[in-house]
């Protein structure tokens, strides 16, 4: 997929506004799967797709650290949310 097309989806998707910071749940793809019940159109795309937009999320996360901040999908919501907050600087 690459970071481009990406760019290109969130843009058509956010319609002109880009938010200050992004918050991407990062969690091995696999693993994100099983926790789906019922696959949706997005999480009935084959295994190769769901590692190339992991890996494109991953990839701006480096080219933009300030706005796109990866947090660890593995843990609990509770941890997600302490993530968040520690980010905000709340």
């Amino acid at each position: 997929m690459g970071e481009d097309r990406v760019r290109e989806i969130n843009e058509i998707g956010l319609e002109g506004v880009e938010p200050g910071r992004v918050f991407v749940i990062d969690v091995d793809p696999g693993k994100a799967l099983g926790r789906q019940g019922r696959p949706d159109r997005i999480g009935s795309e084959s295994m190769a797709f769901q590692e190339a937009v992991t890996a494109a999320y991953r990839d701006l996360a480096v080219a933009e650290p300030a706005r796109v901040v990866l947090l660890d999908g593995s843990g609990s919501i509770e941890q997600l949310v302490d993530q968040v907050m520690r980010e905000l600087g709340l």
